[in-house]
């Protein structure tokens, strides 16, 4: 938050929210991060619409991944064989705004007043821009997001428009699949920053759309998940769309109208999406899967609903006030307000180091989760606090594999991981991770002591206690042999 707390002028300090009234180039892909929404399923980055003026825009759903075989310069037993990295999924936060046939953007365009916020008290990201067109009118665009809480898959967009005179407005909605593309460049040596796959990683298995709907899917090349998308369009006006057109990497929908003096048209995106595994059974898994995203569709307004409703509880029991400090409050609600984005609507899955505002780290879960993250889930959210051990328990069959593979008894849990398999091809962390071991068993008994959860010991922390702790004496049999070797 150095960034925010240097200029105020810019970021102005407001309690419940994160404002920029100023817009500045240079400073795209770290607000993109601050800006971000999600709900640890979903998530998108708080990139501007217009490509011009974003530098890494994404949308990333927890745990879909692409896999790699790993080259090592020397193979050596205990390496990690498979790299994981989560992918970006096909984008729908892009328009094309052109207005008296100027295109707008930051980057080239005038501007008269700016300002974006994220609320915290809803999960709200709104973007107003006015503009001063060279054809003398004076537009303003706002456009406002929103990720679903019930209904995790779902993210809803709207962009509306007002001019002060009769304007010609061009608008294009657009659904982009990047493929691949890297992180925040830190620098080449930063555990943080992404790499990059050589090949394509999504592959088109259905493609269809007309009247502004589009039903789409597409599985990755190597580990073989789907992801489903399903988009619709609404807007105020009477008409259809001027054209709908589908492709495996762009997919637009185009309105062309008159807007009048002080008249406000809206265009609101429903997007959802859904991910499975693959399923050699299935005829035709890409229809049924833009089939199933269809399902999980839902208005804007309603997501706006979910949003407050989901905030108003989380706020009740999660707030920390802090009197006399307004810096401190607005940082220490918008850490609060990340961790309820990373982690609210997961799942039982883990929690990646970024949670879903970015491909840093490489959407990989850590030992951090259990250590950091756990405690205050298990006091603010123990069912979240649970699935997360839901899944180190699910991951435990490749922990017994990986413990034989590194001569010790029960289970020992990757450094780094997605789909449970060690993916770090550092040699020496790789095989440095027994200490995940002592984190997850800390996060069991902690949540087993603070929820009483009558199931969990049966269920899931029996398992993970013994496994661990045979994996333990084993390790410390093997260090006592191993100094009284050196010793003789």
């Amino acid at each position: 938050m150095a960034l925010i707390s240097s200029d105020r002028l810019r970021f102005p300090c407001e309690p419940w929210k994160l404002v920029e009234s100023i817009h500045v180039p240079g400073d795209a892909g770290t607000l993109e991060t601050l800006f971000s929404l999600g709900n640890g399923h979903l998530g998108i980055r708080g990139a501007h619409w217009a490509g011009a003026d974003s530098e890494l825009p994404g949308t990333f759903v927890n745990g879909f991944h692409e896999t790699w075989d790993i080259k090592h310069a020397e193979n050596a037993y205990g390496f990690a064989r498979t790299g994981q990295r989560i992918v970006y999924v096909p984008d729908a936060n892009n328009f094309n705004v052109v207005i008296d046939g100027e295109q707008l953007s930051l980057a080239e365009s005038a501007v008269q007043n700016y300002r974006r916020s994220i609320d915290f008290a809803t999960g709200l990201y709104e973007c107003a821009v006015t503009w001063e067109c060279r054809s003398g009118a004076i537009v303003t665009t706002v456009e406002r997001r929103a990720v679903g809480v019930e209904s995790r898959g779902s993210l809803g967009i709207e962009l509306s428009l007002t001019a002060d005179r009769l304007v010609s407005a061009d608008i294009t909605s657009l659904v982009i699949n990047r493929q691949d593309q890297p992180v925040e460049d830190h620098s080449a040596h930063d555990p943080r920053r992404s790499g990059r796959h050589a090949g394509r990683v999504l592959l088109p298995l259905h493609l269809q759309g007309s009247d502004g709907s589009l039903r789409m899917a597409w599985e990755t090349a190597e580990s073989r998940q789907r992801i489903g998308m399903a988009v619709d369009h609404w807007i105020s006006a009477e008409g259809q769309p001027f054209e709908t057109v589908v492709g495996e990497d762009e997919s637009t929908v185009r309105y062309v109208m008159a807007v009048n003096e002080g008249e406000t048209f809206r265009l609101e995106k429903s997007v959802s999406y859904v991910v499975n595994s693959a399923d050699a059974s299935e005829s035709d898994p890409g229809e049924i899967l833009a089939s199933d995203a269809e399902l999980g569709l839902v208005p804007f307004d309603a997501l706006l609903t979910e949003g407050a409703a989901h905030f108003n509880d989380y706020w009740s029991t999660a707030d920390i006030t802090i009197g006399g400090q307004p810096e401190q409050q607005q940082a220490v609600r918008w850490s609060l307000f990340q961790l309820a984005q990373a982690t609210a609507r997961a799942g039982v899955a883990g929690i990646p180091a970024k949670g879903v505002s970015g491909s840093g780290y490489e959407g990989h879960y850590f030992w951090d989760q259990e250590v950091y993250l756990l405690p205050y889930l298990t006091y603010t959210n123990p069912a979240a606090a649970r699935q997360v051990l839901e899944s180190r328990h699910a991951m435990l069959p490749d922990a017994r594999i990986r413990a034989k593979e590194l001569s010790v008894d029960g289970a020992l849990f990757p450094w780094r991981t997605i789909n449970g398999l060690e993916a770090s091809a550092y040699y020496a962390a790789g095989t440095a991770q027994f200490h995940i071991a002592a984190a997850i068993s800390f996060a069991a008994n902690r949540y087993q002591w603070a929820s009483g959860d009558p199931g969990f010991r049966a269920e899931v922390g029996a398992d993970l206690l013994i496994e661990t702790a045979r994996m333990w004496a084993s390790w410390a049999s093997l260090a006592r042999t191993a100094c009284s070797t050196s010793t003789a």
